[in-house]
């Protein structure tokens, strides 16, 4: 069980500094914030929190979203793939937001890659910004 700070009220567990995990559930789901990074110290606090999630939702699809995580070891890469599993035995799913190039280079290199469905927020939210704050085609 992790030893660091936890903060209930939001969700936020960093249990090392390496590490920081953030939690947003609402209708649309869950999203689970990866920040820092993904090596074999730090995998088990991942694997941890995101288990309680699934528990907690288990036909659900659970996001994580690893826009901040800067660094995945081969040992992270297993760890995102148990937990994929872990969704997937509960008849839940599990995606992968917005991976920097830098993990998305250690999924492609450990064949990984084509083992998770991604999402990306770049195109929705570059079509918001054309659209203005109405909702409006922008004019440039």
């Amino acid at each position: 069980m992790p030893t660091g700070r936890t903060d209930a009220a939001l969700g936020t567990i960093s249990a090392d500094p390496a590490l920081t995990l953030h939690t947003e559930t609402g209708e649309a789901g869950t999203v689970l914030h990866v920040a820092g990074e993904l090596d074999i110290i730090t995998t088990g606090q991942l694997e941890c929190h995101a288990g309680r999630l699934l528990a907690a939702r288990p036909s659900a699809t659970l996001v994580l979203d690893l826009s901040a995580l800067r660094f995945a070891a081969v040992d992270g890469v297993r760890t995102l793939l148990r937990i994929r599993d872990v969704a997937s035995a509960n008849g839940g799913r599990l995606v992968l937001r917005d991976p920097s190039p830098r993990v998305v280079r250690v999924l492609a290199l450990t064949q990984a890659l084509s083992c998770f469905d991604l999402e990306s927020r770049v195109n929705e939210v570059a079509g918001a910004e054309s659209r203005g704050p109405a909702g409006e085609q922008g004019s440039g």
